[in-house]
């Protein structure tokens, strides 16, 4: 790792000198040159944030690395050190140009976000290929039957035999090293390649047509995910206020209602394990104080306090604690975390359920009482 700023300057020369990387005004004319010749391209970003969440979301991540394939060949593009007014020419030039992602509703959006170019025409996404070739397809994994996944390197392995190293512990905020590089060559050097062998599936589980119906609206989804929604901050701040106030007047009298602890600690009534021994995760978890003063559960799930709930005032209690962290739970991120300038900015995902349909996540949108 270089420990000074000339150690690092030395670390992008030696990368440029064995990667196409591009890290100056002249690598980035000498890429812009490149992507004119090219006819088509694969593509894929990489993104950190101030902290490790941030680094996935449209309001907090930052575009680290724009990763570029075709025919063999490789351009990384810095954008920490390329000024934005020189990679726009680069990617305005792949606006209408056959382009190849996985998970185009991730990449194309942040690049919109920092860039302002659209790259929402012509895209071929191998994870919505993946989603619809392989719908309703489950797998063992060790004594668990699961829902076949689409990660990248799930893909890969399963369509064409290749193995990719997968990383997860690269920091993409500080200096770059071969290591990254060889990590984002990875993630776009067979796109076409899957894109092709994914295409003959939906041919042989005849959904050829089913697939283009959806990957024809996934410009529209794209335009959506830049637009975001509007989100009226100045009720839902005040609502979300009234709900933490009314959550821990709750906790007061859950507290008063509660027998003594055993071990003289303090009940944590978010605690959901069962294992309610003095040794368990739950020994100081609601389970326990229930079965102190009398009332066994087999859970908390909601129906099973409510057939319970004129057992004790605790029970009931109980119940209204838990509503109200639900609701305060799903809506308190919405605002310090996928808001901006008046919008909200849900992560869509469609084709993603098993029945087909749209989901939303970060924040689940889709879900709004």
């Amino acid at each position: 790792m270089p420990k000074s700023p000339k150690e690092e300057e030395e670390l992008r020369s030696q990368l440029a000198g064995t990667f196409n990387y591009a890290y100056t005004e002249e690598g980035a004319k000498r890429c812009l040159e490149w992507v004119k010749s090219a006819p088509e391209m694969a593509l894929d970003i990489e993104t950190y944030g101030r902290v490790k969440r941030d680094a996935v979301l449209y309001t907090k991540c930052s575009v680290r690395l724009i990763s570029l394939h075709y025919g063999g060949e490789w351009w990384f593009i810095d954008c920490n050190h390329v000024p934005n007014e020189l990679v726009v020419p680069i990617l305005e030039e792949l606006q209408d140009k056959p382009k190849y992602l996985h998970n185009a509703l991730f990449d194309i959006p942040r690049l919109y976000r920092k860039f302002g170019v659209l790259l929402n025409q012509n895209v071929h996404d191998t994870i919505l290929a993946s989603r619809v070739a392989r719908a309703g397809e489950w797998e063992r994994n060790k004594d668990k039957v699961l829902q076949k996944s689409h990660g990248l390197d799930e893909c890969l392995q399963r369509e064409l035999g290749i193995q990719i190293p997968k990383d997860r512990k690269l920091k993409w905020d500080g200096p770059l090293q071969e290591e990254h590089l060889q990590y984002a060559a990875d993630d776009v050097a067979h796109l076409k390649e899957l894109y092709t062998a994914l295409k003959e599936v939906l041919r042989e589980h005849g959904v050829v047509e089913r697939y283009e119906a959806i990957s024809s609206r996934l410009p529209d989804f794209i335009a959506a995910a830049v637009r975001g929604v509007p989100l009226d901050t100045g009720t839902l701040q005040p609502a979300l206020d009234a709900l933490e106030r009314e959550k821990a007047d709750l906790e007061s009298r859950l507290n008063e209602l509660a027998p003594d602890h055993p071990e003289g600690l303090e009940w944590v009534w978010g605690n959901t394990s069962k294992e309610t021994s003095p040794e368990g995760k739950g020994r100081s978890g609601p389970l326990r104080a229930l079965s102190l003063v009398g009332v066994e559960l087999s859970d908390l799930q909601d129906q099973t306090l409510l057939d319970h709930r004129e057992d004790l005032e605790l029970v009931h209690t109980l119940y209204l604690y838990r509503k109200k962290a639900s609701t305060l739970s799903r809506y308190s991120r919405w605002i310090p975390d996928f808001y901006e300038d008046g919008r909200m900015y849900p992560q869509p995902k469609v084709a993603a359920a098993v029945t087909g349909r749209v989901l939303y996540s970060d924040p689940n949108a889709q879900g709004i009482d």
